[in-house]
């Protein structure tokens, strides 16, 4: 498993030139699925997104991509509002589907070969991705506790320290 903030800053490399396309400066999140579908290599107006199926891997050390080609602009308002920074997920707040405000989103726990998310970190708190209802320009968005239900009926998610 492996935090968005240790990504964070990663040189994103090409694997068909060993050329260095830029640094990793964020992800899109694709919250039904709850994964990272893209990652943002470079920021402002020269920022583009690599799509999950041309990472071949996420280390200490680098993120790989197929090649310089597998870079695109962002499509969409969503993309394009992510790219430009109008929607961060780290340091934005966290907020319940209740209105209730837990802090502001300190980490994103992922699977570094799928892009499943495991977890957001809040105020020292870990929440289980199940709880992920939405990321916007406002708040990332997370189910209270109490109206999620794992199959047995009983809570999933943790409000603990992580």
């Amino acid at each position: 498993m492996m935090r968005l903030r240790e990504a964070m800053g990663l040189s994103v490399v090409a694997r068909d030139t060993a050329e260095t396309l830029g640094q990793l400066h964020g992800a899109v999140v694709d919250v039904a699925t709850r994964h990272i579908v893209a990652l943002q290599v470079g920021k402002g107006h020269k920022a583009r997104l690599a799509d999950w199926s041309s990472v071949t891997g996420v280390g200490p050390d680098a993120a790989v991509v197929d090649s310089g080609a597998s870079l695109r602009a962002g499509r969409g308002d969503r993309e394009e509002r992510m790219v430009k920074g109008d929607i961060a997920l780290l340091g934005g707040r966290v907020l319940t589907d209740r209105g209730d405000v837990l802090g502001a989103l300190d980490d994103v726990e992922f699977d570094e070969e799928s892009g499943e998310i495991q977890a957001l970190v809040c105020a020292g708190v870990s929440i289980g991705a199940a709880r992920l209802r939405a990321v916007g320009g406002y708040a990332v968005v997370v189910a209270a506790e109490q109206s999620v239900s794992g199959g047995d009926g009983s809570a999933s998610g943790e409000l603990g320290p992580a």
